[in-house]
């Protein structure tokens, strides 16, 4: 679906509709120009992925949260915050982000549930996935992402590891 947004980001705002993440995280400090660039690019109709990496510490999780907060409020998006640290593999993983799709969504979803039955629970329009602490399900995850991504538009990936 195509975007119609300006990124005009600002900082410091804590209080948006945004999601559990931002509230969960300190300020964004020394990161205007990531969160431009990357809100901007999530703008743009003909990205559908985008991946944040970098050592752990630096803020990726914040960046991310600032970005669904911002596209929150350009948009009108919906976000879905995928908390994935403690998923060692695929099944626990694709649990994870039924269980986020069924909290923010308010939909029924089978406990042995297949990414094609996720995806259909998602609703129509302009959905912000981000999937937090995935380094431990990198090579299953970047699969179920893909399948993802052939059902619906936006997934931010803010610690998968290149």
């Amino acid at each position: 679906m195509p975007h119609t947004c300006t990124s005009t980001a600002g900082l410091g705002r804590g209080g948006n509709q945004s999601t559990r993440l931002a509230r969960q995280l300190p300020p964004l400090v020394g990161r205007d120009t990531d969160l431009l660039t990357l809100t901007a690019q999530l703008c743009r109709s003909d990205t559908h992925l985008s991946t944040v990496t970098g050592p752990g510490g630096v803020g990726k999780s914040r960046l991310a949260a600032a970005v669904a907060d911002e596209m929150t409020r350009l948009n009108s998006v919906t976000v879905a915050v995928v908390d994935l640290h403690g998923a060692t593999t695929a099944e626990e993983a694709l649990r994870a982000i039924a269980d986020s799709v069924v909290d923010n969504f308010g939909c029924l979803i089978g406990e042995r549930a297949n990414v094609q039955e996720i995806a259909e629970k998602v609703p129509d329009g302009d959905v912000l996935l981000i999937l937090d602490g995935c380094e431990q399900v990198t090579e299953n995850l970047a699969l179920m992402v893909r399948e993802l991504l052939s059902w619906h538009n936006e997934v931010i990936s803010p610690t998968l590891k290149a």
